[in-house]
């Protein structure tokens, strides 16, 4: 777990506690460590059906299917999905972060598109979402 709270402890210290996250599903303990807020969190699901549905459509949202159907599909979708996604998150959920695991697949294009990680260690990549500013600004 020590690549687990280097992460989080990092997540603490270079975001503001404000800031929305998108973290592999599997990883239901980053609210609790980092005290920031997650668009969805695999662990947590709500009780009422208007909230399950809004649970299951953020869920969907995150891995960029629309229909979920197994566990697995949900973590390899999570890992591997386009940064168009990522770009759509951002805009309707106003997501500021994004958290990766450091294993196969991991979709290069995320990289490509947002730039270098702000934090990584050996299991973890973390990027800004947040449009990075041109030379022109």
């Amino acid at each position: 777990h020590a690549n687990e709270n280097d992460l989080f402890r990092n997540v603490r210290n270079l975001t503001d506690e404000n800031a929305l996250f998108m973290t592999p599903p599997d990883l239901v303990v980053f609210r609790l460590f980092t005290r920031r807020a997650v668009v969805a969190s695999w662990n947590e699901v709500p009780f009422t059906p208007n909230e399950t549905l809004e649970w299951y459509q953020r869920m969907s949202d995150i891995v960029g299917l629309e229909k979920i159907t197994t566990w697995r599909e949900v973590k390899n979708a999570y890992q591997n999905q386009a940064a168009a996604n990522l770009i759509r998150l951002r805009q309707k959920y106003r997501v500021n972060f994004a958290v990766f695991r450091k294993e196969a697949p991991f979709n290069q294009e995320i990289r490509e598109t947002f730039g270098p990680p702000v934090f990584e260690n050996e299991e973890f990549y973390l990027f800004s979402l947040d449009p990075q500013p041109t030379n022109n600004e």
